[in-house]
């Protein structure tokens, strides 16, 4: 039972990731439906969470797993996907920075998303071998990634409760998150809700129910000896 748990686990990840990769993709998919809707175009992080939350939600109370428990173990291994993630983002050269002049910043091959926009904008000389410097975002996200699963193993050797591994993680990835949007190179292709581009939307949001549960979960756990 817990292996169709895990399983309905990823597959909602991925059907949720993929959605969140559509709908902020709305000019790709209009112009571009086959490759945006191809399987391997894209998953975005927020929508695989909360994808991954309903399909749990559906599948543990008929599997008779503790949720919050199934969390505690999964969640490092989460923090492990997300940075081999963004290592193939990386490599694909999608998910890219905006320019910076830092010792650290990287350039991309001519035939890359990032020239080619770079190119569009005019941002490069004529015959130029390679785009112009960008964060790495990826590997930015990357390290995010790496850090989820050492601070859910952190916690987890401390842990007060159930769930508190978990909710930590996610609050440091959510704020991670939340920062680093602000340095994404493909505004071009974003959708904004106000002044604000939705990822980052969906990373504040993320941070902010992240942090409320937190603290509601703390403050459960430090009434029931009281109670007791």
């Amino acid at each position: 039972m817990t292996r169709r748990t895990l399983l309905l686990a990823g597959l909602g990840a991925f059907i949720g990731g993929r959605l969140h990769f559509v709908a902020t993709h709305l000019t790709c998919s209009r112009t571009s439906r086959g490759t945006c809707c191809a399987f391997w175009s894209g998953l975005h992080a927020g929508g695989a969470i909360v994808g991954a939350v309903v399909a749990l939600a559906i599948a543990l109370p008929r599997s008779g797993v503790p949720a919050w428990r199934l969390a505690d173990a999964i969640v490092p291994v989460v923090g492990v996907g997300i940075a081999i993630a963004r290592l193939g983002c990386f490599l694909h050269g999608c998910c890219f920075g905006i320019p910076c002049a830092l010792p650290w910043c990287v350039t991309f091959p001519a035939d890359s998303y990032v020239y080619q926009l770079h190119a569009s904008l005019g941002l490069l000389p004529p015959g130029a071998a390679r785009s112009a410097p960008v964060h790495p975002l990826q590997l930015y996200f990357a390290g995010a990634g790496l850090l989820v699963t050492a601070t859910a193993l952190a916690v987890r050797r401390r842990r007060r409760f159930d769930g508190e591994p978990t909710l930590v993680a996610l609050l440091v990835y959510s704020v991670a998150a939340a920062a680093l949007e602000f340095l994404r190179g493909e505004r071009t292709a974003r959708v904004f809700w106000g002044p604000l581009p939705q990822l980052e939307w969906v990373a504040l949001a993320m941070t902010v129910a992240t942090g409320a549960a937190l603290v509601l979960a703390t403050r459960a756990h430090q009434r029931r000896p009281a109670e007791e």
